[in-house]
């Protein structure tokens, strides 16, 4: 099974392509920041096609939105994760959100705080899968990893 996890953001977006339980890949998708939120949405989306339609993923998992004391960004992941619903709907891929929450419980990252917690996930993937990522990235490597095996049933 090939899964494409993505931690989106209208800024950066960090992915990672899940094979049979192996990372394959890892990277950041970089939208233009000078660009107003919704024009940064549609070529984020636009972006995240092209990584979809070159990896050919059997599934996809997405973080869940979560409220980081900001009502902007709040609003602005929200709608961006809309446009994605549709995108995804749209190609006619499975695909599932996993609240930032549930995907760190399962990999067992601590913390208590949001920088102490990216700081452990960073560290976790090296452990774990060997490799040197972004915090993007290591978001959407955890997010494969628990898709991964919700999907084989472990």
């Amino acid at each position: 099974m090939k899964i494409c996890a993505f931690d989106q953001s209208t800024h950066t977006t960090g992915y990672a392509v899940n094979l049979d339980g192996n990372i394959i890949k890892t990277g950041v998708l970089q939208s233009d920041g000078r660009l107003n939120a919704i024009d940064r949405m549609i070529q984020m989306r636009d972006l995240i096609i092209k990584q979809i339609q070159a990896e050919n993923p059997d599934y996809i998992s997405i973080e869940g939105v979560q409220y980081q004391n900001n009502a902007m960004v709040y609003s602005t992941l929200s709608q961006l994760q809309g446009v994605l619903f549709a995108t995804f709907k749209d190609m006619n891929i499975k695909f599932e959100v996993v609240a930032p929450s549930v995907w760190k419980n399962y990999i067992k990252i601590k913390g208590k705080r949001r920088n102490e917690q990216k700081k452990n996930t960073i560290l976790w993937v090296k452990e774990t899968h060997n490799l040197s990522v972004s915090e993007d990235e290591a978001d959407a490597v955890g997010i494969s990893e628990y898709t991964y095996n919700l999907k084989k049933g472990k």
